[in-house]
């Protein structure tokens, strides 16, 4: 491929892009400082149709190369900042085309009108170039020529980063991890500072979007690289993401303990435990309809285990209706599911069998709260989630949680308020 630098020669020593106002006077000294270091300073103005003279006076006055002097104007339109990005970012293209790396390429925000300050300064930050002015005193003769430097500015976005991650946090700590994730990588790829504890942030939120999900009855979600990042990302941030390490370890043994009860037979009642956790968290978060749904499936799963105390394998319906020590209607009940080759009951379906058995659990499908748990299964078929147009309630989530709360802990023997599931790590070390 052609060198795009074998026709211009060697490349600049540097490039420095800048808005011009009407006063030639600080920008002259500015770029002669700049030219007396690198006397190859490429140099690309964006000026107003009235500051166009002061561009090339500059430019003639700092003795500059004219081969290395672009000028683009825009228009005198503050509430059109975007012609100035795109005027920068032409200049950015044509430095790079004189063989400038992007460390080599600077910008000076400060000059021309105050609309075409920010938006250089705003373009600079994303495309992570260095922001500088160079500053001057000035005595009765004029600037002291000693007293210059070059003086660095804050890039915009690298101090924005810090509302940003609050907007992660505040996903995370909602138990929102897929937006969350999404907004930490979207931080991470722009490559500003911060983005390793971006990046790190991204990875958890995704193994938590997986544990929510329940993605360990299938496959146990891999931790190793989720510790390493944040180990490499938060360790350097002090002892405060300690206490955060540790929740995470204990929960992370949870999700692996989870994941190894649910590929053995037999009823799974940790599973149960994690699922009311589950809807606690959508309760808390206002997302009444999720709860719903997740109680739900906790219903399904405590009918399988109520199944699984008269041997009943929900998985081969033939051999259950050959056991001898169950009642005759039962076992007509499972021939008929097994001859029409059905691969699982449905909900009704095994709530009809534990009425056959004579479990109270199946009375208590059809009461109301709060002795029983129908309206939560009439709302459930009734719900925007599922059939109908029927929103749903916190009073009636909240009514439907505390049942089922108490129906696992009476159950599993687990302690009502955390019911021994560890609890979900906040972020409230990143931000004050």
């Amino acid at each position: 491929m052609e060198d795009p630098c074998d026709a211009c020669g060697a490349p600049p020593d540097y490039g420095m892009i800048l808005s011009v106002g009407v006063s030639a006077r600080p920008l002259v000294h500015s770029i002669r400082f700049l030219a007396d270091r690198y006397p190859r300073l490429a140099v690309g103005f964006v000026a107003t149709a009235e500051s166009r003279a002061t561009a090339l006076e500059v430019a003639a006055g700092a003795g500059l190369d004219a081969s290395l002097v672009r000028l683009e104007t825009v228009l005198d339109d503050p509430s059109n900042t975007r012609q100035v990005m795109a005027s920068a970012n032409r200049l950015l293209g044509w430095m790079r085309g004189l063989g400038l790396q992007t460390g080599r390429i600077a910008v000076n925000p400060t000059g021309g009108r105050k609309w075409m300050s920010a938006a250089l300064a705003l373009f600079a930050s994303y495309y992570g170039l260095l922001q500088v002015y160079v500053d001057v005193e000035y005595g009765p003769s004029g600037p002291a020529a000693d007293t210059m430097e070059l003086v660095r500015l804050g890039d915009l976005l690298e101090q924005s980063q810090l509302l940003r991650l609050e907007a992660v946090q505040k996903l995370f700590n909602a138990g929102l991890f897929l937006k969350a994730a999404k907004l930490a990588q979207e931080i991470a790829d722009q490559g500003e500072a911060g983005s390793l504890v971006a990046s790190a942030l991204a990875e958890l939120a995704l193994y938590l979007h997986d544990w929510d999900q329940v993605q360990y009855v299938r496959k146990e979600p891999d931790f190793g690289p989720v510790r390493e990042g944040i180990q490499r990302a938060l360790v350097p941030m002090g002892p405060e993401w300690q206490d955060f390490a540790n929740r995470l370890e204990a929960l992370q043994a949870f999700i692996t303990e989870l994941h190894g009860s649910c590929r053995e037979p037999g009823p799974k009642r940790l599973f149960l435990l994690d699922l009311v956790a589950n809807a606690r968290r959508r309760f808390l978060a206002d997302h009444y309809g999720d709860a719903l749904l997740r109680l739900m499936r906790l219903a399904e799963e405590l009918a399988l285990v109520h199944l699984a105390e008269y041997g009943i394998d929900v998985r081969d319906y033939g051999a259950s209706a050959e056991r001898e020590d169950l009642p005759q209607s039962v076992r007509g009940w499972l021939a008929k599911r097994a001859a029409e080759n059905r691969t699982s009951l449905s909900f009704h379906e095994k709530v009809r069998t534990l009425k056959k058995l004579e479990h109270p659990f199946a009375a208590l499908a059809y009461q109301g709260l709060p002795r029983g748990f129908r309206p939560v299964w009439d709302l459930r078929n009734r719900s925007v989630f599922v059939h109908g147009y029927d929103p749903v309630s916190r009073t009636l989530a909240g009514a439907a949680l505390g049942w089922f709360v108490g129906y696992v802990q009476g159950l599993t023997g687990r302690s009502v308020s955390e019911l021994e599931v560890p609890q979900m790590p906040s972020l409230g070390f990143l931000l004050p």
